[in-house]
This record gives structure tokens, C-alpha cells and sequence, in this order.
């Protein structure tokens, strides 16, 4: 009798559910089973990708920030995340990392607390990476970089820093829909996300002209102005000046941070 095999080739693997893989994840951390949970995990971060793409942002975002949260708990667990990470290094040194490669490897530099290495990859690799790489992670690096006081350094990483306005503003435009879903969290909801978004173009704004790029600064700030006018605008701009060490005349840098 013959295999299946030999009928036409091995029988289709059984989809797993990986939604309930994820909760049953969160469901032993939060038990406290930190071994069980990093093997949870680690299949997870392996297996989103095929087999559940609607799950690729959370991933990188809530997923991780739980991995962060075991590795903490349980350095056995965290040396399975460090070993993810791991993998992707020689590529990453090498700048032969695809960019989801080079996103995963910072992703998992933070879920094991090294964000270090990140500043060291940048300052060796950062000024020679592709726009198409540097956009993968520039998120998660500007924030390192403003964290630092690197504020010179934020603002070279932006070939387009009026797409960044708009990329940041695409938030507020997606406000009506949010709130509708939550109507009773709505006032809460909308000032949260303009707090956040006022924040953002502030500091882009200051990054930029600490970096010198005081024309294009000055396009986001009017920019800026139009879709968010208010007093919160300008004050955020203020203190984001003041913290990258920028006088608030355009043509003016201050002696404080890069």
C-alpha cells in the first residue's frame, strides 16, 4: 500500500493555534513558571512570523516587553532570549542583517536589557546603513539616542523628517475611530495620544536643530503648528530645546548634549 508520501507528498502539517500558545505564554509567567513560559516565548518569537502574521506587531512590542519582563525574573529564561539575539549578531556586525533581521536583533538587545550594544552598532554602523534599514529601527534608536542626551545624533537619522510628522500625526487621525470603540474612555484616550504626539514633534523638532538642520526644522515646526497649535505645542518645544542644549533661535546650538 502505498505512503502518503508516495500518494503526493507528506500530509499537511496541523495549524497550531497561536493565539492560545501566546496566552497559555503569559498565563505561566504570570503563575510563575519562568522556565516553562521563556520555552513559550521562544517558540513564539520563532513561529509568528508563518504562522500568524496578524501577530508580527505584537511581537515586537507587547511580547517583547513580557520577555523582558521574565528575563528579569529568571536569568535562565533570559539566557534563552540572549541566545535569539545572539544568532543574529554575526549578521548584524557583519551588515549583512536583512532589515527585519536588524529590527529583531534591537527588539532582543532590549528584551535582555543591552540596549549598549545598540549604541555601539550605530556608532560603528549607524552613518553607513541603508534608509531602508535605519527606517526598521529608527524608532527604538531615536529614543535610545534621546535617552542618552544624544540629541545631535537623533537628528541624522531622519532622510525625511517631514514624513516622520506625518507618521506621527497619523495617530490623531485615527483618533474618531479609536474613541468610537471606547466612548466612555474617549476624553482619556485623545488627550493621552496628543500628549504623546505633541511630545514627539518637539523632540524631532530639537533633534533637528541640534543636528544643524535648522531649515527642515523649521518646516516641522510650522507643520506642526498647523495640525497642533496650542500652548501645550509650545511648551513642549521649549523644554525639548532646552534638553537638547538649542537656543531657541534657529542658527544658535548650545554647548549641552550631542
Amino acid at each position: 500500500m502505498a505512503s502518503d508520501d508516495e500518494k503526493g507528498g507528506a500530509a499537511p502539517q496541523e495549524r497550531v493555534d497561536v493565539k492560545a500558545r501566546y496566552a497559555h505564554a503569559k498565563e505561566l509567567s504570570a503563575a510563575g513558571s519562568l522556565d516553562e513560559a521563556a520555552a513559550e516565548y521562544v517558540w513564539l518569537w520563532q513561529n509568528i512570523f508563518p504562522q500568524e502574521p496578524s501577530l508580527v506587531g505584537v511581537r515586537v512590542s507587547f511580547m517583547a516587553m513580557e520577555m523582558q519582563a521574565v528575563a528579569r525574573r529568571h536569568p535562565s529564561a533570559r539566557e534563552r532570549f540572549l541566545a535569539l539575539r545572539d544568532e543574529l549578531t554575526p549578521l548584524v556586525d557583519a551588515g549583512a542583517a536583512t532589515p527585519t533581521q536588524l529590527g529583531d536583533w534591537v527588539v532582543l538587545c532590549d528584551v535582555v536589557d543591552e540596549n549598549a550594544r545598540v549604541l555601539e552598532w550605530f556608532d560603528r554602523m549607524g552613518p553607513s546603513a541603508s534608509p531602508i534599514h535605519a527606517k526598521s529601527i529608527e524608532l527604538r534608536l531615536s529614543r535610545l539616542l534621546r535617552a542618552e542626551g544624544r540629541w545631535a545624533d537623533m537628528g541624522r537619522l531622519y532622510p525625511d523628517p517631514l514624513r516622520q510628522l506625518r507618521d506621527q500625526t497619523q495617530m490623531v487621525d485615527r483618533l474618531p475611530g479609536l474613541t468610537a470603540q471606547r466612548p466612555e474612555h474617549a476624553a482619556q484616550m485623545r488627550a493621552n495620544i496628543e500628549q504623546h504626539v505633541v511630545a514627539e514633534l518637539s523632540a524631532l523638532h530639537a533633534a533637528l536643530r541640534a543636528a544643524g538642520r535648522d531649515s527642515e526644522a523649521q518646516a516641522v515646526l510650522e507643520e506642526a503648528r498647523k495640525l497642533m497649535s496650542g500652548e501645550q505645542l509650545e511648551i513642549a518645544i521649549a523644554d525639548a530645546l532646552k534638553a537638547a542644549g538649542v537656543d531657541a533661535t534657529p542658527g544658535v546650538h548650545g554647548g549641552g548634549p550631542r
